[in-house]
């Protein structure tokens, strides 16, 4: 069976802390495979908590798939209006 070129994802969590803090964050993304070690994936996550906390934020990621290790380079940028975040991510990982 051929591996699909395309996916999608969704993540639903909730995450605990003390004295009743707390967020929920709601992740969707969609992504290509293209080449033969190449992905682009873009998401979209909403996180809501304790009081007014809120951040709502998309990112574009470029994947390059290694035998060791994945590379992404990607651009982060906060939509909700509560506060200004844009960001270049470098990320290195590794499957266990």
């Amino acid at each position: 069976m051929k591996k699909s070129d395309h996916f999608a994802f969704v993540d639903v969590v909730r995450r605990e802390h003390e004295d009743s803090c707390f967020r929920n964050r709601l992740e969707l993304g969609i992504g290509q495979n293209f080449q033969q070690k190449w992905q682009l994936i873009t998401q979209f996550w909403l996180e809501r908590g304790a009081g007014d906390a809120r951040s709502d934020k998309s990112e574009v990621s470029l994947v390059r798939k290694m035998d060791w290790a994945d590379l992404t380079l990607a651009y982060r940028y906060e939509f909700s209006g509560r506060f200004d975040e844009k960001a270049f991510v470098i990320a290195l990982s590794k499957e266990f």
